[in-house]
């Protein structure tokens, strides 16, 4: 087959342009530390990277709710834990109230005290995690306690539930009832307060004292629940890091280019390259008549 020079020129431009795309490809991978850039460059192994990202952006985001609902569980446990103390202290100045020794002006002093008791109550029952009030139900956007008379509390959350999923189709339950949680303990405050003011010694050392504990009883059952609940997280999260760690490892070996294996083709590529380069310098270097003679 006879040899042109436009087949000659026209094989040295498409020798060119390949030498060059390759090194352009390596220098791509060195700038991006990846080695598929495109699902054409290798389609499998792209749906698996697709596939690892898709995992790993699920993870995160199981993580971030564990985190979320940590977070509210720990603003309810510290809450429960002042107002169970709260709780012990009324019932201390009631049986202290209850002593038919004292004087009328004495009890009307330790009702006021209760009556801070109530007023703190409140201001823990109406506790936020962020800008969300976590004893309100669903309804998270205002206080779910208003204290309306100095012995007397309106609940305005709800009964609903707060839900976080911790893994596909697993869900937890983070927040408490307010109703349950903190209007029986008010309500149980502000009966000692009128029975010290009203001098109701029978009823202050019985049936107030039994609503007292009462409402404490319920305080430490909510507290056991609220710790069984943290510790679930905290076995959650673990399994959610360790997740995270493997998926974004397998994700690296996946997608990342190997550097030196990078750096050795890349100089290879550029070596091919300036050869193709000169090769083209000397053949241009001829002239039409080099051809025809």
């Amino acid at each position: 087959m006879r040899v042109t020079a436009g087949m000659l020129y026209g094989n040295l431009k498409r020798d060119l342009e390949l030498r060059a795309a390759e090194l352009w490809e390596s220098s791509r991978v060195l700038s991006t530390g990846r080695r598929i850039q495109l699902p054409s460059d290798d389609p499998v192994a792209a749906n698996r990277i697709l596939e690892l990202r898709r995992c790993l952006s699920e993870a995160e985001q199981h993580l971030s709710n564990v985190e979320d609902a940590q977070g509210w569980l720990k603003t309810a446990s510290v809450a429960l834990v002042s107002l169970a103390d709260d709780l012990q202290r009324a019932r201390e100045l009631a049986v202290q109230g209850s002593n038919p020794a004292l004087p009328q002006s004495s009890r009307d002093a330790i009702a006021r005290e209760v009556d801070q008791l109530l007023s703190h109550a409140v201001q823990v029952g109406n506790s936020c995690f962020g800008d969300r009030y976590v004893f309100g139900g669903t309804l998270t956007g205002s206080p779910p306690f208003v204290l309306v008379a100095p012995d007397a509390v309106v609940y305005q959350g709800d009964a609903g539930d707060q839900w976080r999923e911790l893994a596909p189709g697993v869900r937890l339950k983070v927040n408490l009832n307010g109703a349950v949680a903190f209007l029986p303990a008010c309500q149980a405050l502000a009966q000692v307060a009128r029975d010290l003011r009203s001098g109701d010694l029978a009823s202050l050392s019985g049936p107030t004292l039994e609503q007292v504990d009462s409402a404490l009883s319920q305080v430490l059952a909510d507290q056991t629940e609220v710790g069984a609940r943290e510790n679930r997280l905290d076995l959650g999260k673990n399994r959610l890091l360790d997740l995270k760690l493997n998926l974004t490892q397998q994700l690296s070996l996946a997608e990342d280019a190997d550097m030196a294996e990078a750096l050795v083709e890349c100089a290879r590529r550029q070596a091919a390259y300036q050869a193709a380069l000169a090769a083209a310098g000397r053949l241009l270097e001829r002239s039409l008549l080099d051809f025809l003679s």
